[in-house]
């Protein structure tokens, strides 16, 4: 992964988000009691880049880039609750403005005989390890983050902020703050405080 990187970075586990958009549609369908079908992953990105601190840009001139990079696994190229869904085609190398900037997405799989995970945690440390990002934004499975993304984020520093989304709280109490995955992906199902 020979990449340039932005200031704010969004490094997302796109094959876990999607299992939990999955696990979510189908808890809350009943707690609502109305059908939900897909997330919009625009919807989901801005709400995790405001759950991370990120506010709209008021000055024109000093437009954001949300540097966005979905890892997926190869045998998975395409979401089932997520929408768009197809990250070869549709969700790489493409852009879309929102009130915190420009999000501009990329998407990367491991390929031959390097694991998901070990690929995950790779990128992880290439952009942790990359002095032009201020603000990293990580979304990773909660089965290897006590092990191996915590320690890796414990010794990130010259970051102005690091922000871990995941469903079971972190103990993480050094550079990076732990945020509700679930949040983020209820925004983007549309669910109302309301409706529960």
């Amino acid at each position: 992964m020979n990449i340039q990187f932005e200031e704010t970075v969004i490094l997302l586990d796109a094959a876990y988000v999607d299992k939990i958009t999955g696990d979510l549609i189908q808890y809350f369908s009943r707690v609502i009691n109305r059908t939900l079908t897909t997330a919009d992953l625009s919807l989901l990105l801005e709400a995790l880049a405001l759950d991370a601190g990120l506010r709209p840009v008021v000055d024109e001139e000093k437009k954001r880039e949300i540097q966005t990079l979905l890892i997926y696994d190869e045998k998975q190229p395409t979401l089932k609750y997520i929408v768009p869904n197809d990250l070869t085609k549709k969700l790489n190398n493409v852009a879309f403005d929102s009130k915190l900037g420009e999000f501009v997405l990329n998407t990367y799989h491991p390929s031959g005989m390097t694991p998901h995970t070990d690929f995950v945690l790779d990128a992880l440390r290439l952009v942790a390890d990359a002095k032009e990002v201020k603000r990293l934004i990580v979304v990773a499975d909660d089965t290897f983050i006590e092990k191996e993304v915590l320690p890796l984020l414990d010794k990130v520093d010259g970051k102005e902020s690091v922000t871990l989304f995941s469903m079971n709280p972190s103990s993480t109490d050094k550079e990076a703050k732990w945020e509700m995955l679930g949040f983020a992906i209820l925004r983007a199902l549309g669910i109302r405080s309301e409706e529960l």
